[in-house]
This record gives C-alpha cells, sequence and structure tokens, in this order.
C-alpha cells in the first residue's frame, strides 16, 4: 500500500480546486473495454459497474486501494465500541433532483442492497455484518455489528447511496432508463446505449470539488487496438487498459503518455471440485466422465503446477503483470508472504495425475471471457496449452463477458477463468471461497460452491480481531489453507495501464483502478 504520506499527496492532488483557467467548459472522452451493465448501482459488483456509476452515486467513504479509506458522504466515523460505529455525515448535500441527503437515506440503501432480483453479484457482503442501523440524528448514524467488525469502513465503501423518498419501488429498468438515476455525485446521466456508451454531465450543485469537465462519455471498446486507435484519431482524449503487444509502440509515440502502475487484479482459474460429475470433460474417446477429476487435490494441484506463469507474463502480457501465487495483491493487508511461487514442473503435474489416477489424462473444455480482462483470451489460450502438455487434452472457448458470467453462475463450465480486485486478502476469501450463504451474502462468486470449515473458521476469526497484526496472521493463514487445497488457481497480477493524449489530460492512477473523469485533470 501507499504510505500515509503519499495517500494524503494523492487526495489532496485529486481534491485541490483547480486554477480559474481550468474551470472552463471542457468535454472528456475515456475508452473503456467494457460499458456498465446497468445503472442500478445495486445490481451487479463489478469493476466496469462501480468505476462508471461512481461518477453519479456517492459512497460514504472512498476505497481506492490506499492505504487509508477517504471521506466521501461520511466526513469521519469512529468506533465507539467492539460492535458500534459512529459516522458522522456530511451536512448540505442533496440528490440532483435536490431532495436532501440524510442518515435515513444510508438506512434505505443498505435494506434495499439485498433485494434487488436477478442479480449477477449482489452487494449484500457490504452490508450483511451491519445488524442494526440507527439515524441518532439526521447527519449522525449508528452502525451496530454482531461482531467486531474492523474494516467496515472498507466494506461499506463499495455500497452506492440511494435515497428513500426517490428510489422507493424503483426497479433496475427504472435505473437503466435513466428515470431515477438521480444520486449526490459530482455528474449526472443524460445518455446510456447498454454495451455501448454512458454520457454524462457536469452537477454543478455538488457537494465537493467542481469538476473542470463539463460533460463526460464514457465509451465502450472492446478491442484493445482499436481502442488506442481511437486515441491517436484524435476521438478519445484517453483510454484505460492498452493492449499489451501495443505498449512498445504507444510508448514510443510522442503525442501519448502512458502510465503502468502494479493493479490489485488477480487473474484466476475457479475449477469445479464439489460435483461428482462436471460438465465439458471427456475421455480421450469422447465418452462423458462418470467421475469429476478436479475433486481431487493432486489433480488441482498437478493443473496448477503445469502453468508456466512466468511465461504468460513475459510473452502474453509484455511483462504487464506479475505471476501470481494466491489470490491478493503483495501490497494488499493480509497477503501472506511466506506462501513460495507456485512452481513450473510439468513432471511433478504428470507424476501427481499419475498418482490420482489419470495417467493419460482426459478431455476437457475450460472457459474464460473475452475483453473482460487485459489478454484473457491469449492467457486463456496459453493455459489451455500447458494443460494439454501433460495429457489433460484442452479445447478453450472465449465468451462475451454479457453471456459468460450468466454462464459461470449456472455451474456450466467445469473450469473457467475471471478476475477479482478487492482492497483487502480478506474480502477476496470472503468474495470467493468462503462457503456461499445467501444469509449473510458471503461467498457472492464462490460460483462452484466450495466449502471449507477450517478456512470459514480463520476467516471468521481474522475478521473480528481488532489487533491488525493478528488479522494479518489469521488471513495468511486463511489463505494458505485456501491455495494448499487448490481452492482456485491464481495465475497472474495485472497491471494498470492508461493512455493519455499528450499535453491534453492527466490521469492520476489509483490501486484500486477506478476509470474516473473525477481523476482526470486538463492540461491545456
Amino acid at each position: 500500500m501507499l504510505s500515509r504520506r503519499d495517500t494524503l499527496l494523492l487526495a489532496a492532488a485529486i481534491l485541490a480546486p483547480l486554477p480559474v483557467a481550468a474551470q472552463a467548459a471542457r468535454r472528456l472522452r475515456m475508452g473503456v473495454a467494457l460499458a456498465p451493465n446497468s445503472i442500478d448501482p445495486h445490481y451487479h459488483n463489478t469493476g466496469q459497474n462501480n468505476s462508471a456509476l461512481r461518477h453519479v452515486f456517492d459512497t460514504l467513504c472512498n476505497e481506492m486501494g490506499l492505504e487509508e479509506v477517504e471521506p466521501c458522504l461520511a466526513e469521519s466515523w469512529k468506533m465507539l465500541d467492539a460492535t458500534t460505529w459512529q459516522f458522522d455525515l456530511r451536512k448540505g448535500v442533496t440528490f440532483t433532483d435536490g431532495t436532501p441527503f440524510t442518515a435515513d437515506d444510508v438506512i434505505f440503501t443498505f435494506e434495499r442492497v439485498p433485494t434487488v432480483p436477478n442479480s449477477p453479484g449482489l452487494y449484500t457482503p457490504f452490508v450483511k455484518p451491519v445488524v442494526k442501523l440507527q439515524a441518532k440524528d439526521p447527519h449522525t448514524l449508528i452502525m451496530t455489528t454482531a461482531a467486531p467488525y474492523p474494516t467496515l469502513p472498507r466494506e461499506v465503501a463499495w455500497v452506492q447511496i440511494l435515497s428513500r423518498k426517490i428510489h422507493t419501488g424503483a426497479t433496475t429498468d427504472d435505473f437503466n432508463s435513466l428515470k431515477v438515476a438521480i444520486g449526490t455525485g459530482p455528474y449526472k446521466i443524460t445518455k446510456y446505449v447498454p454495451g455501448d456508451e454512458v454520457q454524462f454531465v457536469r452537477n454543478d450543485a455538488y457537494w465537493g470539488r467542481k469538476q473542470p469537465w463539463e460533460t463526460v462519455q464514457l465509451k465502450a471498446v472492446a478491442n484493445d487496438s482499436t481502442r488506442l486507435g481511437a486515441l491517436l484519431a484524435g476521438d478519445l482524449d484517453l483510454m484505460f487498459r492498452v493492449g499489451t503487444p501495443d505498449l512498445p509502440r504507444v510508448q514510443n509515440d510522442p503525442k501519448v503518455e502512458v502510465s503502468l502502475s502494479p493493479s490489485l487484479e488477480i487473474v484466476y482459474l475457479f475449477p469445479d471440485s464439489t460435483r461428482d460429475v462436471s460438465p465439458n470433460m471427456t475421455d480421450k474417446a469422447g465418452k462423458p466422465l462418470e467421475k469429476n477429476p478436479l475433486r481431487d487435490v493432486r489433480v488441482r494441484r498437478a493443473l496448477s503446477m503445469s502453468i508456466d506463469r512466468q511465461a504468460i507474463v513475459d510473452r502474453v502480457m509484455q511483462k504487464a503483470g506479475a505471476p501470481a501465487n494466491q489470490i491478493a495483491a503483495p501490497t494488499m493487508e493480509g497477503f501472506n508472504k511466506s506462501l513460495p511461487p507456485i512452481p513450473y514442473d510439468p513432471v511433478a503435474a504428470r507424476k501427481l495425475l499419475a498418482e490420482a489416477g489419470y495417467p493419460d489424462g482426459w478431455k476437457m473444455k475450460i472457459n474464460g471471457p473475452v475483453g473482460f480482462i487485459a489478454n484473457d483470451d491469449k492467457i486463456l489460450q496459453a493455459v489451455g496449452s500447458f494443460f494439454s502438455r501433460v495429457g489433460v487434452e484442452t479445447e478453450v472457448e472465449s465468451v462475451s463477458p454479457a453471456v459468460y458470467f450468466g454462464k459461470a453462475t449456472a455451474r456450466e463450465y467445469c473450469v473457467f477463468m475471471t478476475s477479482y480486485t478487492g482492497p483487502v486478502a480478506i474480502g477476496d476469501l470472503k468474495a470467493l471461497i468462503v462457503t456461499k450463504d445467501p444469509k449473510t451474502g458471503d461467498g457472492p462468486f464462490n460460483r462452484h460452491l466450495y466449502s471449507n470449515k477450517q478456512l470459514d473458521d480463520l476467516v471468521y476469526q481474522a475478521q473480528a480481531t481488532l489487533d491488525p497484526v493478528e488479522r494479518v496472521r489469521l488471513t495468511g493463514e486463511a489463505m494458505k489453507v485456501g491455495m494448499d487445497d487448490a481452492a482456485l488457481i491464481p495465475l497472474v497480477q495485472t497491471m494498470g495501464s492508461v493512455a493519455t493524449r499528450k499535453g491534453v489530460v492527466k490521469y492520476n492512477s489509483v490501486p484500486i483502478g477506478w476509470g474516473w473523469a473525477m481523476l482526470a485533470e486538463p492540461l491545456s
């Protein structure tokens, strides 16, 4: 994580008033790989949604992957005792229709989050730790948790706040039609074309720093090279995620400024270790397997050991990343520093497969998205090639994210690839491999229903530990349990990349990888 000093300097740079000349009306055109799949801020917890919708809907705190959480609608917060928090809310804040913001709006928001129908990934885990909410007065909120929960400010930082008056009874369709796309944020939505673009206009009544951009366009261009071409042609002012094949060329282009920084995104495989029979697996003759090989930890470890992660980083990602050995980035609280790199050892992998009863391997198809992660289709192809080399003949299939995640949630895949970005390791564990529990909302992305009581116990013990040193130790133990069991197979940590038109705009990247107009500054 950044130091306290670096955190404050970055926050000051983002929040400081701009020179008068920079406050003139300006247009910002940003290119992204994916547009939000909904304007409902509680519909689907994905990076493209969280990033885009924060232009309109504020949260209590700002989570940017920095050392400390920054204030937003909450000016400050404190623990009154081990299970009670007080959040002091900003006064004078209004939604863009003029409705005042109060503590009751936070209570309404927390009540709504678990109830959104047909969600591919609810925000429930961020609100379920809170068992009681009380408005002490219109701008003082008391939160009570069932057990000590020292990371609560980081959790609630993911929940975008709505209004009880405006949004009671509002459906996801009402948000998508822009009928109730009303927040307290720095911008207002003027246009939404699903899968294509979102347009914003500056909210001149915003409570915070006056934004330099009068209008903002968020344009989705799935292909990395095409998106870069739009930047070079002057059709975009900045773009996120430069394709690694384009990096050497664009870094030497005098018209473009490129910044690279380690992200918190971990790309991983999720093997189906829970079903007796899993789809898309056959013997070498094409007969469906009657027994799922992935249930055997030796098989999962063998597949993991068959992957040359450094080769993927060097050849597929052009060194814009790093091999991953766990579901957390090295800068995150709870990262287990004692876990060794996962060895690339195809000989040992074949031996493990033979010990598990699969000396000749089998055939299977693995799946991944295309355009969701940098180089995702190429990473998946590389993984399939490594699997095939140890005798597991592997076909790969990359699918549009719009279709892919529904199929993954429906468990139509035996092994699928995706990524997760979170600020602390315990959050990654809770989201991905803690036992899925609809009551608590834990395990929202545990799509293969992995369950390990030892891991669960360590995670919940860590979650309730106030001592940060002990909390990190317990989280690290939980991470080791999950990685030893190959619950997930970590692949690589990605590197965030932003390209801007030189002399036109500067972008202040943050580790969490947000694509915010609020982090962009005009240079001319």
